[in-house]
């Protein structure tokens, strides 16, 4: 199997601010301003690099510890 291009990506980050600058000035993304209203509204910042999108959702550093450790107790359940 080969992947042809990905779409959307979810990036949990530490501060949007710094992390939607380094994608700005390194890759070229740009907020969607289409989308906007749901980051006003709590959810994630989108932004896009042509069909690209990434979702920068912020989180804390406990936060992504327990994220981090359902997602490794899921993967080891074998259920994937």
């Amino acid at each position: 199997m080969s992947v042809l291009r990905i779409v959307h990506v979810h990036i949990y980050v530490n501060n949007i601010a710094e992390a939607e600058g380094w994608y700005k000035d390194v890759l070229g993304f740009i907020r969607d301003e289409s989308l906007l209203f749901w980051f006003t509204q709590g959810g994630p910042l989108v932004i896009k690099n042509n069909e690209a999108a990434l979702s920068l959702i912020e989180m804390t550093s406990y936060e992504y510890l327990e994220a981090s450790k359902n997602i490794q107790s899921y993967l080891m359940s074998g259920k994937l």
